[in-house]
C-alpha cells in the first residue's frame, strides 16, 4: 500500500480504524444499513459515522466498488496491509462468517484472499485449504498486490508458511517492479538468501530470471543467454546482441525466431511483448533499407490495429506512423508522448518514451533535459547500462553539452560498440512517403480477393452460434491497410448507400427486413438466410475473434448406400435436420452451408428415422430410387446403377484438385477429388463411397471412383511437398510458415500436371513464369588489365529480359529459389543456377554493365565458365586459360642442384609452387611446422634463380637458420645481407641467381629502397607478421615488387579470419576484394556457405599439409596440462591482486585504448603472480608452487635421461629458474631476445651437440626457426594467449629429424587466469584449419572481454 494511503489509515481516530478493520475482515458486499458490529454497545457508531468512514476510505482507495453490484468491497493492498493488525478481531470474523448469504455473493477472488491472509496468522489449520482455493481463484488476479509481503516486517514469520510457488511467483513480481523503477537487483539477492534461512529443501525460493536480468542490462550476453532455460529469451538477447555488434540482418533474424516462440502463447503479436526489446527491435528495422523492412513494418501496424494495443505495445505507435509518414497521426505523436512520460511514475516507462521520441525525431524543450539526464544516471549507477548506453547518445544528440557528452563518454568506456540508435539512418519526407507504397507492394496478406484495389470494403462478421451477421465497412489508409471498420446501419445496408459494395454484398442485403418498433419507428434485422449469399465471399470472419477469416462453401446432402451382411443401409451426412437452412462446421476455418428443399428435408428426417436397410432381392427397386435420388442428392454407393437405363456412365477423373486460396501473406491449399470431373461433387481423396450418383443439368450419371488411384495421386504430391520445411499441415489444410514457401509448392504443382489441377476459388493469387536453368544465360567476358567483366542476361520471356547485375540483385533480395520479377510474379532458378549465380556474387563486384572478376578468382569459378553453353570470350580470356592449363600439365623437375632429396609431398609442394608462378600468382605455403617449408621455398628459389634475383623477408630470430640452410641445401645461390653501410650498394646491384636475405625490421626502415628494386621471386617467411594491415611492415612488404610472391607460415591464421584477408592481398592483389568487400561478403553473413565460398576461393593459392597426414615416422607427440594447485599464501596473495585490479579497472575513466592497456598490465600481473609471488614483489618471500613442481618434473626427466625445452614467455620467470636450477646442480643452455645471433647459434649447437639437460628460451626469442631434436620433452612455464605460438615452439622438438616421442607440459595454475586463457585455447587452435572446414573463430579480446577476466574467480 502506497504512503498515502498508510498515512490516512494511520492517523483515524481508534472508532474509525475499527470501522475499517471490519470492512477488511468482510472484505467484500460491504454496506452501511447492514454493517456488522458486535459491540455496538461498547462502540456506540451510527449508520451516518459508519457511512461517512466507508465514504472517505473509498475515496482514498482503502475500499472499492465491487465488481458484481453497487456495493463495496476492501481494496487488496489494504487487506494485506492490515490483517496482521487484527488479532483481536475473532469474535468480528464470526459474526462477519455466520451471515447466511456472506458465500453465496460477491467477488470470490477478494473473499479467497482475506480467508488465506487470516489462516495465515490466526486459524493456521486451515492454510492448506485456504492457499488452495486462492490458488485456484484469485492469486493469478491478486499476486502483484501480494509482492509487498515481501517487504513488510509484518509477514516475516508468515512466508516460510506459504506454498514456494507463490512466494517465486512475488519475487518474479518484485524483479519486474525493480526493472521499472530502475532500481539496483543485487538487493533482490540479500532478500533471497534471507528467505532461504527459513525455507525447506521441498519449499525453495529462487528467481531464475534475476541473474538474466541483470547480465543482460549490464551488456553481459554471453552470461544472459547461458543462464536462460527460454528459448524466446534466447533469440531476444542474441538479436540485441547481434544489433549492438553492428549486424541488423543477424539481430532480425533472432528476433523473427523470437517471435515465433512468443506467437505461440501470444497468437496475432508482431512486436516482442518487453519494451527494451520491442525498442531494440524497431530499431534493428530502421537501420536496414525500407524496401526489407517496409513488409515489416506493416505487419506490425496490421496487428495493432486488428485489436487495441496494451499500453506497452502502444507507446510504439508513433514510430509507425513516423516511418510511413503519416501527418495526420503524427501531429498527435508529440502531445501523447509528452503525456506518457509525464504521467508515468516508472522511471523505465519514461526513458522508453524518450528513447521512442528520438526513433521519431522528436526533440523536446530542454526543460526535458534535467529528467532525462536524471534518468541515464539512476539507468547507469543501477545497473541498465544498455538503457543508459542508449539514452546518454540520444542526451548527446540532443544537448551537445559537457556535462552530456560526459555522461556518454564515460558510459561508452565500458562497451567496444557503438549505441544501436547510431545505426538508424534519417530518412528525408519524400523516402518516408514512399514507404508506404513499398509496404503496398509488400503487404501481400491485405491484398487478396476481389475490390482489393479500391479505398472501401464490406465485411462480414459472424456468430456460428445464432447466424448472426454484421456488416462492417473498412477502409484502406494510405500504409495499405484495412482499418478494424465500423458497423454498417443495417438501414444503410439495406438501401445500398455503402461505398465498396460488390454485386455480392447488394444479393446480401437484400435480406435486411424491418419491422415497426414499440414507438413507431422501423427496425431492422438481418436473416439467417442471407448466410447463402455468404458462400464464396472473400471477407468473412467469425466474430470475437482477431479477424480469423472463415471459408464458407455450398454443400448438397450425401446420400450413402453401404453394403451390409443383411442388405444395402441408407444413411445421410445429415444427422440432425430440423430446418431448410443447416449451417455446420468442417474445419476451423471452413463451414458448409446447406440450403435444403423441402424434399431434401423430409428424405433426410425419413432416414434418420425410419433407419432402413433394403435386402438384397430389393436391390432392383433400390436402383430405381437411387436414380430418382441423384436429382436431390450426392449418392456415395456400394450399389453400381450401370445397368439401369436412364443413368450414364462416365469416366473416373482421379486427378487431384488442389484448391489455393489466400493466407497471409501466402498461399494455403487443400486437396480434393472431383470424379465426375466437371463438375461436383468434391470428394476427400480416397475417401468415401467408390460409387457416385449426380444428375447435372438433369441427366442422370454414374462414376465408378478409383479410389486406391486417388490416394496414390494425392500421397505422391504431399511426398513431394513434404520437403518444404515451413510445412504445416492441420485439418487436411496445407499452410506455411514462412509465406513465401507457397512458391515451391506451386513449382511442385506444376511439375505434376498429369495428377493434378489447381484450382483458384477467389481468383490467381501467384504466378509462376516457370523454372530459369543454367543453359539459360547468355555471358559475353572481356578482359580489362588484371581483371574481367562479365556481362550477360537471362531471357525469362519475349518481354522479360534480365541483366546479370538485376539477376544478382533479385536473388540477393529473393526467397531461397525464387525471384519476384514484379507484383505477384515470380520465376523459380534452378538448384545449379541458384548456385552458380551465389558463388558469382561471392566472387566478383559490380561494374558498370556487368561485373568485375578478379583475374585468379576466375580459378574458383572454373565449373561456372566449363558449364555456360553460351558464353563468348575474347582472346585474352582464352590464352590466360590456355596457359593456365599448360602450365598445369607440365612436369617441372626438382632443380638438380638442390643438395637434398625431397620428400613426395615436398615435391609436390614444389611444383604446385612451380604451377603458380607460371601463372604469375602467389602462393601460401602452410604446412604445419617442422614439415620443411624453407627446403621447399629453396627448390623454388633455385628453379627461378636464372631468371632474376630473389628476395626472403624472415624474423631476425632465423635469419641464421636461412643463410646456413641456404649454404647446405642451395649452394649456387649467392647470398646477399644487409649491413649498415651497404644497403644501396647491394639493392642496387642485385642480379640473377643473388638470393637477398633480410629482416621485417630492415624491410620496414629502408622501405623506399626496396619498392624501388624490382625483385623475381619474393618469399616472406613467418609470413603471418603481416596480418595487421595498418602496421608499418605490412605496408612495406606491399609495395615489393615481384611476378611471384610466397608466404611460408605454419599459422595463416591466429586469432581472426580478417588476417588472411591481408595476407593474399600481398598474395594476389584483388582476389578477396577491399576489406570492406571482404568483411561483407565472408566475415558479416553469419551462413555456412560463405565460408564454402571463401574456401573454394582460395584454396588453389593455399597448401597446408599436417604432420600426421604425410609424416607416419614422426613419432607421437603427447600434450599433459598439470594443473598447479596454488598455496594458502599464494592463493590469499592473488585474490588481494585480483580485487584490486578489479577496483583499479571500475575507477578508472581514461580513454578506451588507455584502457585497454592498463586492463592488459594488470592482466600481466596476475600471471606473474601465478608463475611466483617474487615477480610482482621482490621483497615477498613467499615459495612459488609452480617453481617446486617444475623442479620436480626437471629432477624425473634427468633421472630417466631425457632432455627439456623449457619456454616462458617473462625473462624475470626464466632468471628465478636459473637460480634454482644454478643450486641443484643442473646445466643448461639458455636464450633470450637479448641473445646475439652468434650466441644463439652456439647455444643450440651445443644442446645439440648434448651439452645441457635443459634449454630455457623465451617464447618470443625462440620460438620460430629453431631445430631442437635433441629434446624429447618441452615445458611451458605458462601459457600465452594464441596457442599457435606455443606449438610452434613446441615444434622445435617435434619436427623431422625427431625420432623418439615427445612429451609436453603445460603448467597452469588453477583457479586462476591462467586456467582462463587455456579455456580460449579451444576457440583459437587451429583456425586455419577450421576456416578450412568453413567456420570462423574471433580471437580478439574486447575491453569488457579483459576485465571479465580480471573480475571472475573460477
Amino acid at each position: 500500500m502506497n504512503r498515502l494511503k498508510r498515512e490516512f489509515y494511520d492517523t483515524l481516530p481508534e472508532n474509525e480504524q475499527y470501522i475499517l478493520n471490519v470492512a477488511a475482515l468482510k472484505a467484500d458486499s460491504i454496506y452501511t444499513y447492514n454493517f456488522p458490529l458486535p459491540f455496538t454497545a461498547k462502540k456506540t457508531l451510527s449508520s451516518k459515522t459508519i457511512s461517512a468512514v466507508l465514504a472517505k476510505a473509498l475515496d482514498m482507495g482503502l475500499l472499492e466498488q465491487s465488481q458484481n453490484s453497487s456495493n463495496l468491497q476492501a481494496a487488496p493492498d489494504f487487506m494485506i496491509y492490515v490483517f496482521p493488525k487484527l488479532n483481536q478481531y475473532s469474535k468480528e470474523w464470526q459474526t462477519i462468517n455466520s451471515e447466511w448469504n456472506f458465500y453465496y455473493s460477491g467477488n470470490l477472488s477478494i473473499k479467497n484472499l482475506r480467508n488465506y491472509l487470516y489462516s495465515l496468522f490466526y486459524d493456521k489449520k486451515k492454510i492448506a485449504e485456504t492457499e488452495g482455493n486462492f490458488l485456484s481463484n484469485g492469486f493469478t488476479q491478486l499476486n502483484y498486490y501480494l509482492t509487498d509481503i515481501l517487504t513488510d516486517e509484518s509477514y516475516i514469520e508468515v512466508i516460510p508458511l506459504m506454498d514456494a510457488s507463490i512466494i517465486n511467483t512475488l519475487l518474479g513480481n518484485l524483479v519486474s517492479r525493480r526493472i521499472y523503477n530502475l532500481e539496483r537487483l543485487e538487493l533482490l539477492e540479500k532478500l533471497v538468501k534471507e528467505l532461504e534461512t527459513s525455507s525447506t529443501d521441498n519449499n525453495r525460493y529462487k528467481i531464475p530470471s534475476l541473474k538474466i536480468h541483470k547480465n543482460f542490462h549490464l551488456g553481459n550476453f554471453e552470461e544472459a543467454l547461458a543462464g536462460s532455460k527460454n528459448v524466446m529469451e534466447k533469440f531476444f538477447i542474441a538479436a540485441i546482441e547481434a544489433l549492438l555488434k553492428g549486424s541488423p540482418k543477424s539481430a532480425l533474424a533472432f528476433f523473427d525466431k523470437g517471435l515465433k516462440e512468443q506467437r505461440a502463447f501470444f497468437k496475432g503479436t508482431q512486436l516482442p511483448l518487453v519494451p527494451h526489446s520491442a525498442l531494440y527491435y524497431l530499431i534493428a528495422l530502421l537501420s536496414i533499407v525500407p524496401e526489407e523492412s517496409s513488409a515489416v513494418f506493416q505487419k506490425i501496424n496490421m496487428a495493432l490495429q486488428k485489436k487495441n494495443p496494451s499500453q506497452r505495445a502502444e507507446i510504439f505507435t508513433p514510430v509507425l506512423h513516423f516511418y510511413f509518414n503519416d501527418k495526420n497521426n503524427l501531429h498527435y505523436s508529440r502531445p501523447y508522448l509528452e503525456n506518457y512520460i509525464q504521467t508515468s511514475d516508472l522511471a523505465y516507462q519514461r526513458l522508453i518514451g524518450y528513447l521512442v521520441m528520438f526513433l521519431v525525431d522528436i526533440k523536446p524543450d530542454k526543460t526535458w533535459m534535467t529528467d532525462l539526464s536524471s534518468l541515464v544516471n539512476q539507468a547507469f549507477s543501477n545497473g541498465y547500462l544498455l538503457l543508459a548506453y542508449e539514452a546518454a547518445y540520444v542526451l548527446k544528440q540532443w544537448n551537445n553539452h559537457p556535462e552530456s557528452l560526459a555522461i556518454f563518454e564515460e558510459i561508452a568506456g565500458r562497451f567496444d560498440f557503438q549505441p544501436a540508435l547510431c545505426n538508424i539512418a534519417r530518412q528525408e519526407e519524400w523516402e518516408k512517403s514512399l514507404n508506404a507504397f513499398l509496404a503496398l507492394g509488400a503487404g501481400k496478406s491485405s491484398t487478396s480477393g476481389k475490390n482489393t484495389e479500391g479505398k472501401y470494403r464490406v465485411v462480414y462478421y459472424l456468430n456460428v452460434k445464432d447466424l448472426d451477421i454484421q456488416p462492417v465497412l473498412q477502409t484502406r489508409n494510405a500504409k495499405g491497410t484495412w482499418s478494424s471498420g465500423r458497423n454498417i446501419a443495417l438501414k444503410t445496408f439495406f438501401q445500398g448507400k455503402v461505398e465498396g459494395m460488390t454485386p455480392q454484398d447488394y444479393k446480401v442485403s437484400r435480406y435486411v427486413k424491418s419491422y415497426s418498433g414499440s414507438y413507431g419507428s422501423d427496425e431492422y434485422f438481418m436473416q439467417e438466410e442471407a448466410i447463402k449469399e455468404l458462400v464464396g465471399h472473400p471477407y468473412v470472419f467469425l466474430s470475437d475473434t482477431n479477424d480469423l477469416s472463415i471459408e464458407l462453401i455450398a454443400a448438397q446432402p450425401v446420400l450413402k448406400v453401404t453394403r451390409t451382411p443383411k442388405g444395402y443401409a441408407l444413411s445421410t451426412d445429415l444427422k440432425e435436420a430440423s430446418k431448410n437452412l443447416i449451417f455446420e462446421k468442417e474445419t476451423n476455418t471452413r463451414y458448409k452451408v446447406y440450403d435444403l428443399t423441402n424434399q431434401q428435408l423430409s428424405v433426410i428426417t425419413a432416414l434418420n428415422e425410419q433407419k432402413i436397410v433394403v435386402p438384397e432381392y430389393g436391390k432392383e427397386k433400390l436402383m430405381q430410387v437411387l436414380g430418382n435420388f441423384s436429382s436431390h442428392f450426392s449418392v456415395h454407393s456400394d450399389l453400381s446403377l450401370s445397368e439401369h437405363p436412364k443413368v450414364r456412365e462416365v469416366v473416373a477423373d482421379s486427378r487431384i484438385r488442389v484448391q489455393l486460396l489466400p493466407l497471409a501473406g501466402g498461399l494455403k491449399a487443400e486437396f480434393f477429388a472431383k470424379p465426375f470431373g466437371s463438375h461436383p461433387p468434391y470428394c476427400k481423396p480416397g475417401v468415401g463411397g467408390k460409387t457416385l450418383i449426380a444428375n447435372p443439368k438433369g441427366e442422370q450419371l454414374q462414376v465408378t471412383r478409383n479410389l486406391a488411384q486417388e490416394k496414390e495421386y494425392a500421397n505422391l504430391l504431399l511426398e513431394n511437398i513434404q520437403v518444404i520445411e515451413s510445412l504445416d499441415i492441420s485439418d487436411d489444410l496445407i499452410s506455411f510458415s514462412e509465406p513465401m514457401d507457397s512458391l515451391q509448392l506451386l513449382e511442385i504443382l506444376a511439375a505434376h500436371q498429369d495428377i493434378c489441377i489447381v484450382e483458384w476459388p477467389e481468383g490467381e493469387r501467384f504466378k509462376l513464369r516457370g523454372t530459369a536453368n543454367f543453359s539459360h544465360l547468355k555471358l559475353k567476358l572481356k578482359t580489362q588489365a588484371n581483371w574481367f567483366e562479365l556481362q550477360g542476361e537471362l531471357k525469362v520471356d519475349e518481354n522479360t529480359v534480365l541483366t546479370i547485375q538485376q539477376l544478382l540483385q533479385l536473388t540477393e533480395k529473393g526467397h531461397k529459389r525464387f525471384i519476384e520479377l514484379k507484383q505477384g510474379e515470380f520465376l523459380a532458378l534452378s538448384e545449379r543456377l541458384k548456385k552458380q549465380i551465389e558463388e558469382l556474387r561471392a566472387f566478383s563486384s559490380p561494374g558498370k554493365e556487368g561485373v568485375i572478376i578478379n583475374k585468379f578468382a576466375s580459378v574458383a569459378l572454373t565449373d561456372f565458365f566449363e558449364e555456360a553453353e553460351n558464353l563468348k570470350t575474347d582472346k585474352t580470356w582464352k590464352e590466360f586459360r590456355q596457359r593456365m592449363n599448360l602450365v598445369q600439365q607440365t612436369d617441372i623437375q626438382v632443380p638438380a642442384n638442390l643438395h637434398a632429396e625431397l620428400r613426395p609431398y615436398q615435391e609436390e609442394g614444389f611444383r604446385w609452387m612451380t604451377h603458380l608462378a607460371g601463372w604469375e600468382a602467389g602462393a601460401c605455403l602452410a604446412d604445419d611446422m617442422g614439415l620443411g617449408k624453407t627446403i621447399q621455398a629453396l627448390a623454388i628459389l633455385l628453379h627461378r634463380a636464372k631468371m632474376g634475383a630473389s628476395l626472403v623477408i624472415c624474423p631476425v630470430s632465423v635469419m641464421h637458420n636461412w643463410i646456413t640452410e641456404t649454404a647446405k641445401f642451395a649452394p649456387t645461390l649467392h647470398v646477399k645481407t644487409l649491413s649498415s653501410g651497404n644497403r644501396t650498394q647491394i639493392l642496387s646491384h642485385l642480379e640473377p641467381g643473388d638470393l637477398l636475405i633480410t629482416t621485417y625490421g630492415l624491410l620496414q626502415s629502408e622501405e623506399k629502397e626496396f619498392s624501388q628494386t624490382p625483385f623475381y621471386t619474393v618469399v616472406l617467411d613467418e609470413a603471418h607478421t603481416i596480418k595487421n594491415y595498418n602496421t608499418k611492415t605490412s605496408k612495406a612488404a606491399m609495395q615489393l615488387k615481384a611476378p611471384f610472391r610466397l608466404a611460408l607460415t605454419g599459422t595463416p591464421i591466429q586469432n581472426h579470419l580478417g588476417e588472411i584477408w591481408n595476407l593474399f592481398n600481398f598474395l594476389n592483389p584483388g582476389l578477396l576484394g577491399t576489406l570492406t568487400q571482404f568483411t561483407e561478403t565472408f566475415i558479416k553473413p553469419d551462413q555456412g556457405q560463405t565460408r564454402k565460398h571463401l574456401k573454394k576461393l582460395i584454396t588453389p593459392f593455399i597448401l597446408r599439409r599436417t604432420k600426421s597426414s604425410v609424416l607416419d615416422e614422426l613419432p607421437a607427440k603427447t600434450e599433459i596440462v598439470r594443473k598447479v594447485e596454488l598455496s594458502k599464501e599464494e592463493s590469499t596473495f592473488y585474490e588481494a591482486l585480483r580485487r584490486q585490479a578489479v577496483a583499479n579497472m571500475e575507477n578508472d575513466d581514461s580513454p578506451q585504448g588507455t584502457k585497454h592497456l592498463k586492463a592488459l598490465a594488470e592482466i600481466t600481473r596476475l600471471r606473474l603472480a601465478c608463475c611466483n609471488p617474487a615477480l610482482v614483489d621482490s621483497s615477498l618471500s613467499i615459495p612459488s608452487t609452480k617453481l617446486d613442481t617444475f623442479l620436480e618434473i626437471v629432477t624425473e626427466l634427468i633421472e630417466n635421461k631425457h632432455k627439456a625445452l623449457v619456454f616462458s614467455q617473462f625473462v624475470t620467470h626464466l632468471t628465478l629458474v636459473r637460480q634454482a636450477l644454478d643450486k641443484l646442480g643442473v646445466s643448461y643452455q639458455y636464450l633470450d631476445g637479448a641473445c646475439t645471433s652468434s650466441e644463439r647459434e652456439k647455444s643450440v649447437k651445443k644442446f645439440q651437440d648434448g651439452e645441457g639437460d635443459l634449454f630455457l628460451i623465451s617464447l618470443k626469442a625462440g620460438g620460430l626457426g629453431l631445430n631442437l631434436t635433441a629434446a624429447d620433452f618441452v615445458i611451458h612455464l605458462d601459457p600465452w594467449w594464441n596457442p599457435a605460438v606455443e606449438d610452434q615452439a613446441s615444434d622445435r622438438a617435434h619436427r623431422i629429424g625427431q625420432i623418439r616421442p615427445v612429451t609436453i607440459y603445460r603448467l597452469v595454475a588453477e583457479n586462476t587466469i591462467e586456467e582462463k586463457i587455456i579455456q580460449l585455447h579451444h576457440t583459437k587452435r587451429d583456425l586455419a584449419e577450421t576456416l578450412l572446414e568453413g567456420s570462423d573463430q574471433s580471437g580478439k579480446l574486447s575491453i569488457a572481454e579483459l576485465i571479465t577476466l580480471i573480475r571472475e574467480r573460477d
